[in-house]
This record gives C-alpha cells, structure tokens and sequence, in this order.
C-alpha cells in the first residue's frame, strides 16, 4: 500500500489531507509542518506520494520536495496551495491543487496519482491527464 508523506504547515489541514489520503487508499501517511521534518521523514521511509504547501511557516514546500526528490529521483507531488503564481512549474506539469480543493477533487487526484505508480511512468506532459485536472487560468479544475 502507498507511503504518502503530506507537507502542510497549518494543523487542521494537514489533519484534513491526511483523512483524505487514507480514504483514497494510502497505506501510511507521515506528517511534516517544516522543510526539514519532510526532508527527514522521506530520508527514514521514502514516499510513494508527496502531497505539499509551498508556504511553509519553517521553510519551502519546494525545497523539500527538490531535496527529497534528488534523493529518492522521480516521485508523483501534487501541491495544494493559495499561491498558484509561485508554481508555475507544476502548473505546467497538472500536478497543482488550488487551496480550498474539495474533498471529491482531493480524493480523485490522489486515487489518480496511486494508479499512475503501477502505470509506466508517466512523462511531465502527461501528469495532467493522469490527475484529471486541466489548468484553466493557472486554478485546476477536475474534469467532469
């Protein structure tokens, strides 16, 4: 069953993600509020999924995931932020929520992302079929 580790500062949030994750099927789920908590916590078990803030009150969202991906290389992230404008990368790649997500969006997204880790591995062009968000004015949207 998928590792998920969740990279949220805000408490209720984090809580938030993690319920989601466990009910789209995670196996585990590890909690990280800072950049160095996340790093740690993938260095001690490596994710299967990174679910992550930029804004961290301690830190980067994206220095963590930078630093843990050039550790353990590619693993699926989608990002959940208020701050589309600063992830224009991963706007690019579909693989970014807009703070609030819905739950059902949240769930689908996830669920999505696992059954794309037992598909070959997606390229960076295909990331947002897979999720099935489209970009539409840098906010995702689910299809359908």
């Amino acid at each position: 069953m998928p590792h998920v580790l969740i990279i949220e500062d805000m408490f209720l949030f984090r809580q938030y993600l993690s319920d989601i994750a466990t009910l789209a099927g995670a196996g585990s789920v590890a909690l990280a509020s800072t950049q160095d908590d996340a790093v740690a916590s993938a260095r001690g078990k490596a994710p299967d999924l990174i679910l992550s803030d930029l804004k961290l009150s301690q830190g980067s969202g994206l220095a963590a995931i930078d630093a843990i991906l050039a550790d353990h290389g590619e693993i699926p992230v989608i990002i959940i932020t208020g701050y589309p404008e600063r992830c224009d990368r991963y706007v690019e790649q579909g693989r970014m929520l807009t703070k609030p997500v819905s739950p059902d969006v949240l769930l689908h997204t996830i669920r999505a992302a696992f059954a794309s880790r037992n598909a070959a591995a997606p390229t960076m062009g295909t990331l947002g079929g897979i999720f099935g968000v489209q970009p539409v004015g840098g906010v995702q949207h689910a299809n359908g």
